[in-house]
C-alpha cells in the first residue's frame, strides 16, 4: 500500500509542478499542447486508417471466397 501511495503523492507533485510551470510560461505550455494534440490527432488518424485498411481485407476475404463443393457443377465444367 506505501507503494502506491508514494506513487500517487509523487503523481500530484508532479501535476502540481507542471501546472505551476504552465502558469509562469503560458506560450511554451499553449505550444506544448498543441503539439501533444496534434500527435494525438495524428496517431488516431493512423491507426483509423489502420484498422478500416484491416475491415476492408476481412469483408473482402468473405464475399470474394465461395468455396466449391466437391460434386458442383462448376467441377464438372472445369473438367471439361
Amino acid at each position: 500500500m506505501s507503494t502506491a501511495l508514494g506513487i500517487i503523492i509523487l503523481a500530484e507533485v508532479a501535476l502540481t509542478l507542471f501546472t505551476a510551470w504552465g502558469i509562469m510560461n503560458e506560450k511554451r505550455f499553449v505550444r506544448f499542447e498543441r503539439r501533444v494534440a496534434a500527435a494525438v490527432k495524428a496517431n488516431l488518424r493512423y491507426f483509423s486508417k489502420k484498422r478500416a485498411a484491416a475491415q476492408h481485407r476481412r469483408v473482402n476475404a468473405r464475399v470474394l471466397y465461395t468455396p466449391l463443393r466437391a460434386n458442383s457443377p462448376h467441377d464438372a465444367s472445369r473438367a471439361a
